[in-house]
């Protein structure tokens, strides 16, 4: 296509020049990491007390073991769709479209707690700054049209608003890190206590890597954002170790900072007030006023997250449109901004319906939202898990490539497999016990992804049957050379 070639308003070819650094601010969004930082973080000190900031670095080695088979896969599997279309090349397109399904399930109900959860902040800083309490519908409602407005635009914008949030978070990460250093120094707390093997022994340390797993989650944008990256081949890898090994290392060293300041005694403070353990210490170590600080980056970064959410949902319904699983109408881009604007007003105006269903039934409650992200989050768990075997498979079944060692296509993917694999079926039975309510409420939680999984294979045993054209498009793929 010329330089000076109108784009139709059918075309469906998403198209874009995000960056490395750009598309690592994405993953850092969507990730949140002040967020992280001020709640799963203390809670990592709840379950393993003094013995968390070892468990986040063996999350990280976990999660590195994911990305090396993953990011081997990138480079032969050249198709948007990340998770969708690893699945469909290793493990078929039944398995594929399921997947898909239920990535968007699991995204789609993250999204609806990051816009209940921002309400809720934008309310509480308020309050916190001297001003009048507000309930937390208005201001989810004004995050809910800014997303709307950004996802009808060019992906860039988005990405411009996401970089300026994350410069600030992970400044404001780092000046707390220094501080309580420089403050643990000084308190003789700056030891290798939490390496103690009795320390660890007595931690719960499946649960505490839930919750640092869930620090990385993500970083699927690199390869979902396939379609609008510059120099795709080089541009995903690098992002993706990029964003994972930053993420990785800064709440590994942020949990050994809390540590530092409040050494023995981080378990108890974590377990008595989890939610306000790191602003009560950036306030401690730097100044006073970085506690209000933390509140207002906090707030904006829950924000950037749901922009971050709000568009890899989109690209998954954009990508199952072009591949024929849903209408091709929501295919359709924007003449102007070459977006996927349709796919975007849709998600949005489900978001709007749910949380307003929510709502007018009396239902609305913290707990609540709270547990539509988890059952998000262990459901994009569980995909991780089927990526890592996927990869296994693919390689099996189309050979070895130069380059690709045995750690990479075997390995590493097999260690990813078994570990994620294993804290998926840990969340499946301790599901209450991370993310709150009963059993029933937990059970009509896993019924949700039960169900879109269920439609996923429907859908495809239906196109296979009366549309095998269309079926054989599902998550094809792109081969390079071997």
């Amino acid at each position: 296509m010329s330089a000076t070639t109108q784009i139709k308003p059918d075309e469906k070819q998403l198209k874009g020049s995000l960056g490395t650094w750009s598309l690592m601010l994405t993953v850092l969004a969507f990730a949140a990491p002040i967020a992280v930082a001020t709640g799963f973080v203390p809670l990592g000190f709840v379950f393993a007390g003094i013995s968390a900031p070892v468990i986040i670095f063996l999350t990280l080695v976990l999660v590195i073991c994911f990305v090396v088979g993953y990011v081997a896969l990138t480079k032969y599997v050249k198709r948007p769709g990340a998770f969708y279309s690893y699945i469909s090349a290793g493990l078929g397109k039944h398995v594929g479209l399921s997947s898909a399904f239920l990535a968007a399930a699991s995204y789609f109900l993250v999204l609806v707690g990051a816009f209940a959860f921002t309400g809720v902040l934008v309310a509480g800083m308020i309050s916190s700054f001297g001003g009048p309490e507000t309930s937390w519908i208005p201001w989810a409602a004004v995050s809910w049209v800014i997303v709307v407005i950004l996802g009808y635009l060019k992906v860039d914008f988005s990405v411009k608003t996401m970089v300026v949030v994350m410069i600030f978070e992970i400044a404001l990460i780092l000046i707390f890190d220094v501080g309580a250093l420089l403050f643990g120094a000084g308190a003789g707390n700056l030891n290798a206590e939490p390496l103690l093997p009795a320390n660890i022994a007595s931690a719960n340390i499946p649960m505490t890597m839930v919750f640092a797993i869930l620090m990385f989650i993500g970083f699927e944008a690199t390869a979902i954002f396939r379609d609008e990256v510059k120099n795709p081949d080089v541009t995903i890898p690098r992002a993706t170790y990029g964003a994972v090994i930053l993420v990785g290392l800064l709440h590994f060293i942020t949990s050994y900072s809390l540590y530092a300041i409040y050494g023995g005694d981080s378990r108890a403070i974590a377990e008595s007030d989890p939610a306000s353990m790191f602003t009560t210490a950036i306030g401690q170590v730097v100044a006073p006023v970085f506690t209000q600080i933390t509140i207002a980056v906090v707030t904006t970064s829950q924000f950037a997250s749901a922009i971050a959410v709000h568009n890899v949902v989109v690209r998954y319904v954009h990508t199952l449109s072009r591949d024929g699983a849903l209408s091709p109408k929501l295919a359709v881009l924007h003449p102007k901004f070459h977006s996927p604007y349709r796919a975007s007003n849709l998600i949005a105006a489900l978001v709007a319906v749910v949380l307003a269903g929510v709502i007018l039934t009396g239902a609305d409650d913290p707990l609540l939202y709270g547990q539509l992200m988890g059952i998000g989050l262990v459901g994009l768990i569980l995909l991780m898990a089927l990526v890592s075997l996927a990869v296994i498979i693919w390689f099996i079944r189309n050979g070895r490539p130069a380059g690709v060692g045995l750690f990479k296509w075997l390995i590493a993917p097999l260690v990813a497999f078994l570990g994620l694999g294993f804290l998926a079926v840990n969340q499946f039975f301790e599901f209450t016990v991370v993310w709150g309510g009963n059993q029933s409420q937990s059970n009509a939680l896993f019924a949700l992804l039960a169900a879109a999984i269920t439609a996923g294979a429907g859908i495809a045993v239906y196109l296979k049957r009366k549309r095998p054209v269309v079926f054989d498009k599902l998550g094809a793929e792109q081969f390079t050379d071997h």
